[in-house]
């Protein structure tokens, strides 16, 4: 497993780790989420893509 390969899979494994953290401080200011609100919120972040610090593929 060559150097890049270990940073993609740590990067990776943060980036998962971060988004739960996330997912949970929101639920946990809100506790009252509704059903689908996580996907809207989704939606309105737009497509990862537009977000080069997330997508470690990015050029």
């Amino acid at each position: 497993m060559n150097l890049n390969n270990v940073f993609n899979s740590v990067t990776e494994d943060w980036r998962l780790g971060a988004s739960m953290q996330l997912t949970n401080l929101l639920a946990a200011a809100v506790p009252n989420w509704r059903h689908g609100d996580l996907e809207r919120l989704n939606e309105a972040l737009g497509p990862a893509e537009d977000y080069p610090f997330w997508n470690n593929t990015a050029d």
